[in-house]
């Protein structure tokens, strides 16, 4: 995954969010290297100024079909949490630092777009694994054309969300369902990861304040549900690597049907013990353990299910569940 891609999807790459976005409204730009350049720049000056519609003009019409722009806008808004909660970057000072461009040639083209954070060491982590994208010439302008991760799975994005796509029967591609999650201890491919929740404390409020003087405490009538996950990279041969954010998002829903996504219902960005680092780069047959966590209203905490999906996506397709009981 690269940056553009995971300031919209992944804590460590752009791919997402680069692959996704559009800037300049759509406006014409020559159908050449130095026009996918300045639509390229223009996607990310749209990204950073909060222009969704400028940005959504730049995606092509298949992709329009398959995303709306209502589901785009919502996964926008995301952007400026994750770039100061995670990365510690501050959204109204990042620029477009370089745009490289390769394989112009009969109104397709790949595009590749590098960012200036502020300092060396920021510009590597949110720069870490670009990659190009493909764009094509439609409609007098060049046009994002990798929209993949927006019809994938994910949909965890409104946090006004009814449940109403929340599965009693498997998606396509998946082994489990809502009314049938894996039980605990039960490994379950998700987007190349073999997924394993190992148990969860369905109150674990007070360790983790304890932990952590500087959480904050839940608000009144929720708790924080803590659980411990293992996850292995099935990989594509020994060359090849992921990070677990750049594949999968993390949901859970109770007996209220009322969905929680890992961004807007996280316990805390900083300071949850042995929490699970998704960002790492991990190798075909690598593993990782550690905890996630979501604030849930004692009423769902009981009842509580995880799911995951191939990240950021905006349909339910190869969405997997798990018991924490």
């Amino acid at each position: 995954m690269n940056l553009p891609r995971i300031l919209v999807a992944s804590l460590v790459g752009p791919t997402l969010f680069l692959t996704a976005c559009g800037g300049g409204g759509g406006g014409s730009q020559p159908n050449n290297a130095s026009g996918l350049e300045e639509a390229a720049e223009d996607l990310w000056n749209a990204i950073f100024s909060g222009n969704t519609d400028d940005a959504y003009a730049y995606l092509t019409e298949d992709c329009k079909d398959d995303v709306s722009e209502r589901e785009f806008r919502e996964a926008m808004s995301i952007l400026p949490g994750l770039l100061e909660g995670f990365f510690g970057v501050d959204p109204d000072k990042v620029k477009v630092d370089d745009v490289e461009t390769r394989n112009v040639d009969d109104g397709k083209g790949q595009a590749k777009v590098s960012l200036d954070a502020g300092n060396d060491d920021l510009n590597d982590l949110v720069n870490e694994g670009n990659q190009f994208q493909d764009w094509v010439y439609e409609g007098g302008s060049w046009r994002i054309a990798d929209c993949d991760d927006f019809d994938d799975g994910g949909g965890n994005f409104d946090p006004d969300d009814d449940g109403g796509d929340l599965d009693d029967e498997p998606g396509d591609g998946s082994e489990t369902s809502r009314s049938a999650p894996a039980p605990v201890g039960t490994p379950v491919e998700v987007s190349g990861w073999m997924i394993t929740v190992n148990s969860a404390d369905l109150d674990a409020t007070e360790a983790i304040l304890e932990e952590d003087e500087f959480i904050d405490p839940p608000e009144d009538g929720d708790v924080f549900v803590l659980i411990n996950i293992t996850a292995t990279y099935s990989g594509d041969g020994e060359n090849d690597s992921s990070s677990l954010f750049s594949a999968v998002t993390w949901g859970a829903v109770g007996k209220s049907a009322v969905a929680y996504d890992e961004f807007n219902d996280t316990c805390t960005f900083f300071g949850l013990p042995d929490e699970l680092d998704s960002s790492v780069e991990v190798f075909e047959g690598g593993t990782i353990e550690g905890n996630i966590c979501f604030s849930v209203t004692e009423d769902d905490a009981d009842s509580l299910l995880i799911y995951a999906d191939e990240s950021f996506g905006f349909s339910s397709d190869g969405r997997e569940w798990f018991s924490l009981r």
